[in-house]
């Protein structure tokens, strides 16, 4: 058996180097600074001699100006960032260089603070607040800055954040942006007479919701690689600016150099190009390509692909552990390996209610391979799909009642676990165990794990490793092998480290907009996204915390097991090294 999943891996990673040709003797330039605030500083550098207006938004929130780049644009001013509490002296050595005036805040005073409002004012600055309740309402508010500088007679709306910011070369200096809600969609914006243009797929706006806004044109593809190519289409590109499809505050900043330099905005992996985007770049062989933030951000290799070999590892090579429980571990193999990461992401099936799998590239496929990670289970001969919850905290008494369901349903499924929700909900925990569910790990502090990696190997491990003497100490069983990453988080180096402490990482090839308990997806459309991408060997991502997950927990598992579906738990999955 491990001959063949050997063979399996040469044979995909012969695949791979066959079709992702890499892209060289192009002309190449790095915009980065040593954070994203410097980063957007480096922007403003190369865009701006001098400029008498700068807008100013939160760089960790800066959700709240996603429309903001069609108003830099219109008033010729750049886009920086700041901290909630305070500018940076670098951020502030700029606003002196460029000679402004007047600042736009972008964002409530959650997002940038009075403090930040009366430090500007008592240097000098005019200072105009654009902020609403939330993003939507920020949004419209920015759109009727807009209209004040110049005639508007089309929109670009969009439900998605990626999407929003890829759209800011085809918005220019003329067509504003509008955030909606996709549950709650704003009357006003409803009621606005102009051309309207949807940005991205029914799974973000559906056709219900785009011919309540009066939409005429949808612009969207399969992913959000694909998405950002399609906005690019039929604009100038003299210059292609490349940014971390993860990390899109860089989209953000940058998007006035782009307009300044007739470029367009394409997405990609901190490792490597996505193929509808290396599509593009060598369709558009003569425009300069600039990288958009640091090496984590975007890699040395992401063009011409990193000279790495992938072969399957054995565990237990580089981290062993001692009788008292303290472990060995050989830094030097860990720090070699990529510790760049990315958020999970996979391609649907272009055609839905059909059973057909989800995809990821194939060299996604040969790392995870490498270090026996899931995202989407072989096919068994038996239709199967495994159900899995993230327990982050608890929310009213969501769990409990999906446990009753499950219960009632005669169904196990997998739930992964933090430290908080172990704390703060113990009887949860021991009544999973008690009715037979999979528990696997979580995080003890839910961190991005490649970041924390970034910096220290053991700290990463302590974030995973305590939740298996407290479960055990809880529930007087041990906790299983598998775990999930954080926000889908991973990168070589995290995958390589759990691998060899044991660890099964899980992905899903299935999830949907759940997670906010302020935005929640109604049952119908609940059940439509889960029902149409149903697939052999699927692992559905929930999260236990919505309101609408317990409402169709019941429905949906029926529906499932009408439609010729068993459920299981994770370890029923065959593993390929064991």
């Amino acid at each position: 058996m491990k001959k063949i999943s050997f063979l399996l891996v040469l044979c995909i990673l012969a695949t791979t180097v066959a079709t992702a040709a890499p892209i060289r003797d192009r002309d190449i330039e790095r915009i980065s600074g040593a954070n994203r605030e410097q980063t957007a500083v480096q922007i403003s550098t190369k865009s701006y001699s001098s400029s008498q207006v700068a807008i100013l938004a939160n760089g960790t929130q800066y959700v709240d100006a996603l429309a903001a780049s069609t108003l830099a644009n219109i008033l010729q001013a750049p886009i920086l960032l700041s901290q909630r509490d305070g500018v940076d002296g670098g951020t502030k050595a700029e606003l002196a260089r460029l000679g402004v005036k007047q600042i736009y805040l972008l964002g409530g005073e959650n997002t940038l603070s009075a403090k930040v409002e009366q430090q500007l004012e008592s240097q000098g600055y005019q200072v105009q607040r654009i902020g609403g309740q939330d993003r939507y309402e920020t949004s419209f508010k920015v759109y009727e800055e807009i209209v004040k500088h110049v005639e508007v007679f089309e929109l670009l709306i969009a439900a998605n954040e990626v999407d929003a910011l890829a759209s800011s070369p085809r918005r220019g200096a003329e067509i504003p942006l509008i955030l909606v809600n996709r549950n709650h969609p704003s009357q006003a914006v409803i009621d606005l007479p102009f051309e309207k243009t949807v940005i991205g797929g029914e799974m973000q706006i559906d056709q219900e919701l785009y011919q309540k806004l009066g939409a005429s044109k949808r612009i969207s593809g399969s992913n959000r690689f694909e998405t950002a190519v399609k906005l690019a289409e039929g604009l100038p590109a003299s210059q292609i600016f490349l940014v971390n499809a993860r990390e899109m505050v860089d989209a953000f900043t940058a998007s006035s150099l782009i307009h300044r330099s007739k470029g367009i905005l394409l997405l990609s992996d901190s490792e490597e190009v996505e193929a509808f985007t290396r599509e593009k770049i060598q369709r558009t062989p003569d425009a300069k390509i600039i990288l958009v933030g640091g090496e984590k951000s975007l890699s040395d290799y992401v063009l011409t692909g990193k000279p790495a070999s992938l072969e399957p590892v054995p565990r237990g090579t580089h981290i062993s552990r001692n009788a008292d429980g303290s472990l060995n571990i050989n830094t030097d193999y860990f720090w070699g390996l990529s510790g760049y990461g990315t958020e999970w992401w996979f391609r649907p099936a272009e055609s839905y209610y059909q059973g057909i799998k989800t995809t990821i590239d194939e060299d996604k496929q040969v790392l995870l391979n490498r270090y026996n990670s899931l995202w989407q289970a072989p096919s068994t001969g038996t239709k199967t799909v495994y159900l899995t919850f993230d327990e982050g905290y608890e929310y009213g008494s969501n769990t409990s009642k999906l446990l009753d369901t499950l219960k009632d349903k005669n169904v196990k499924a997998t739930f992964f676990i933090t430290g908080q929700f172990m704390d703060q909900s113990p009887e949860l925990v021991i009544r999973m165990a008690q009715e037979g569910h999979l528990i696997g790990n979580h995080s003890v502090n839910h961190k991005r794990g490649s970041e924390v990696a970034q910096s220290s190997i053991t700290a990463f491990i302590q974030d995973y490793d305590p939740l298996n003497a407290k479960y055990a100490a809880l529930t007087g069983q041990k906790l299983s092998k598998y775990m999930r990453p954080p926000y889908g988080d991973y990168s070589e180096r995290t995958l390589a480290i759990l691998h060899e402490l044991g660890y099964v990482p899980v992905q899903w090839s299935f999830g949907y907009h759940d997670w906010d308990v302020n935005d929640q997806p109604s049952y119908a459309q609940a059940i439509d996204q889960i029902i149409r991408q149903l697939h052999d060997g699927s692992i559905l991502l929930l999260h236990t915390v919505s309101n609408t997950n317990v409402a169709i927990m019941p429905d949906l598992i029926d529906r499932i097991q009408t439609a010729g579906y068993q459920i299981e738990t994770l370890d029923k999955i065959p593993l390929s090294s064991e």
